[in-house]
């Protein structure tokens, strides 16, 4: 049988599972009284009647003889109850007992030690191990809860070994930060084999913490050496997650705080390494573009924005070390997952698309903890995580852009909703109104037309009061005179502007009938599907006017904006959209990311796109909210003759006049 001492001097902690790291402990320190021949204080034991069969106890203790032993410790307490050397019988059976796994009854015999001989000099031996049977068998929580009552009134020594102990418990249920707290609670000589065995645990329960679990308790860590630690950890943590920019500082911080810490050279070693791949790491990125099927031609309008981005790259250090990977998606969501699946296995450090299959592909980009940035305009993209992103013009930033300029820039107040039966139509319908409410005005009237219908004489006489009969209550509400035998009832346009959510085909028909409805000197509003030539020419002089909110403006005089248009026509022969100006400003925002020697980590070019803040981009001055949905300053169009032209705000910043 293996002796009781090799046994209790070493265990494998079973957080080994975890791989996180192998803790070996010795337990030696903590339990060696079982190993030792037993004594007491003063006593004369060979006046003792049982002497002799205590010794002959010992000695097949001594030879791993235990059961023998046991049975002889057994025969000197039924012999000698009250004997000299009875404290130490039991303390040895049930050292014994644990041993053979009966726990239960280990620990009764401890029980009675320390209920019958509270004064006794094995009493702090017996309580270690009482609680111990408790670990071997892996009820771990009646450790934790009994450790602080069990260590009460007990010498410095033992009232440490109560700590290892509860600490380790508190290892095994998987709490490194209560078992960090548990190792460090009791001052010690670090020198000393206790000092070496403590250390030892107090770095097993470190190596298990998290960034966010050592960011939370190093307020509570007052032991300077503990905190250099903790400190060390956090930055190699931070290493490990391909977050270099934190791990350089942390890393840093912690070498000049702590020159003489074990652990600095290692976080130089650390440091050197980071900077050394960050030096020869290509910044690898990329492109979920449907590039066959229907939607072919989106996917070559984004890949040709995103190719003079690059082109656009005056530092060649930078330029050379960005390296694209186009993925085609089709329409097909599992082509895109596949496509993100190998992306990630290429190392790439972030992804820009998809334009048709955005679900797919941010749900698998997250996953993988790839950060990406989705083209698409459909909600709730960015609810799927922390790595999603989305630049792309949306109905909320349209509604606000408009209603900012209409109360701002116009000082207008009432208004009226003139829109299609439909998704599109009600979506915007209700955000406008809302922002209206936001901004203190009314909209006092609602209607929605038939998607299917030429003639909108209906919906628009019943924004007027013309569609039913007036009567005379009415009236008076109104204020309209009584009409004379005959005539015909007046239109009552008491609003300042009429919002139309429509495409620009559409809006060509409903506009002139305003005018044939006398709806006059109103103004119109619209979204970016007016942005058009083709309502120019259908409601001609009635559109004058007309202010719509775009992403994109390919006629502005902007610095930038020109640099870009004209770039795009030398390379390409044609003129850019909107989704190549997008496709554009986002590579244009990951671009300058790989300027930061950190940033060629996935999870460092997820914490810089999250500082993104005004960027000067073409679609608009551009920012990434905490929940990685872009925010944007959108160009503000106006009707005028047979062009769009931009209106005024968006030029005085930059001291510019359209």
């Amino acid at each position: 049988m293996e002796s009781i001492s090799n046994k209790m001097n070493m265990y494998t902690n079973p957080m080994k599972s975890i791989n996180l790291i192998i803790i070996l402990l010795s337990i030696a320190l903590l339990f060696s009284c079982t190993s030792k021949q037993v004594t007491s204080p003063g006593a004369r034991h060979k006046d003792d009647p049982g002497y002799d069969i205590f010794q002959k106890a010992e000695k097949q203790f001594n030879s791993q003889s235990y059961e023998k032993a046991l049975k002889i410790y057994q025969t000197y307490l039924e012999n000698y109850p009250e004997g000299q050397m009875a404290p130490a019988c039991i303390l040895k059976i049930g050292s014994i007992l644990s041993h053979e796994g009966n726990y239960k009854e280990a620990r009764r015999q401890f029980d009675t030690l320390i209920k019958k001989y509270p004064a006794n000099f094995f009493i702090p031996d017996a309580r270690v191990e009482y609680l111990f049977t408790y670990y071997k068998e892996g009820s771990y929580q009646d450790v934790v809860d009994g450790a602080d009552k069990m260590m009460e009134g007990l010498p410095a020594s033992y009232q440490l070994r109560m700590n290892m102990l509860k600490g380790d418990a508190y290892m095994a249920m998987n709490l490194p930060v209560e078992a960090l707290f548990s190792y460090i609670k009791t001052e010690i000589d670090l020198k000393s084999p206790e000092g070496k065995n403590a250390t030892s645990r107090i770095k097993g329960a470190i190596a298990l913490l998290d960034a966010s679990d050592i960011i939370s308790i190093l307020h509570r860590v007052e032991d300077n050496r503990t905190l250099g630690f903790l400190m060390f950890q956090l930055g190699r943590n931070y290493a490990d997650e391909g977050n270099a920019e934190d791990a350089l500082k942390i890393l840093s911080g912690f070498i000049a705080g702590f020159p003489n810490h074990e652990n600095v050279p290692e976080a130089q070693q650390i440091i050197e390494e980071m900077n050394t791949r960050s030096r020869s790491a290509n910044f690898i990125v990329g492109c979920l573009l449907p590039l066959s099927g229907p939607y072919k031609t989106f996917g070559e309008k984004a890949l040709k924005g995103i190719e003079i981005a690059l082109s656009n790259l005056e530092d060649l250090r930078v330029r050379s070390k960005i390296k694209l990977i186009i993925k085609d998606t089709g329409s097909d969501p599992e082509l895109t997952v596949k496509a993100v699946r190998e992306l990630n296995e290429e190392n790439a450090v972030a992804i820009i698309g998809p334009i048709t299959t955005p679900q797919a592909g941010a749900e698998e980009a997250q996953a993988l903890k790839i950060p990406i940035i989705v083209l698409s305009q459909k909600s709730d993209l960015v609810d799927i995580g922390d790595y999603v992103f989305r630049n792309f013009i949306t109905p909320e930033m349209q509604v606000k852009a408009l209603a900012e300029y209409i109360f701002n820039e116009l000082d207008l107040n009432r208004f009226a909703i003139l829109y299609p039966d439909e998704k599109y139509g009600e979506t915007f319908m209700n955000l406008f109104w809302d922002e209206v409410i936001q901004y203190g005005g009314k909209v006092v009237g609602v209607e929605p037309y038939n998607i299917s219908h030429t003639d909108f004489s209906g919906p628009i006489k019943k924004l007027i009061g013309l569609y039913y009969p007036m009567s005379e209550d009415f009236m008076k509400t109104k204020g309209i005179a009584r009409m004379k035998a005959g005539e015909e009832p007046e239109a009552i346009v008491d609003f300042d502007a009429i919002f139309i959510p429509e495409a620009s085909a559409k809006a060509g028909l409903i506009v002139p009938q305003l005018s044939y409805n006398d709806i006059t000197n109103v103004h119109l509003l619209g979204t970016n599907l007016w942005h058009s030539d083709v309502i120019i020419k259908m409601a001609k002089k009635e559109a004058q006017g007309a202010i719509i909110p775009e992403g994109f403006f390919q006629n502005s005089t902007l610095p930038h904006v020109r640099f870009f248009v004209d770039r795009f026509e030398e390379t390409y022969g044609e003129t850019p959209g909107f989704i190549e100006a997008i496709s554009y400003d986002t590579a244009s925002i990951l671009f300058e990311i790989a300027n930061y020697a950190y940033a060629n980590a996935k999870e460092g070019v997820r914490k810089e796109l999250l500082k993104v803040n005004h960027f000067k981009g073409i679609t608009g001055d551009t920012s990434f909210k905490k929940n990685g949905d872009a925010e944007k300053e959108l160009y503000i169009l106006k009707i005028k003759g047979e062009q769009f032209v931009e209106l005024e705000k968006h030029y005085k910043k930059f001291g510019l006049h359209p």
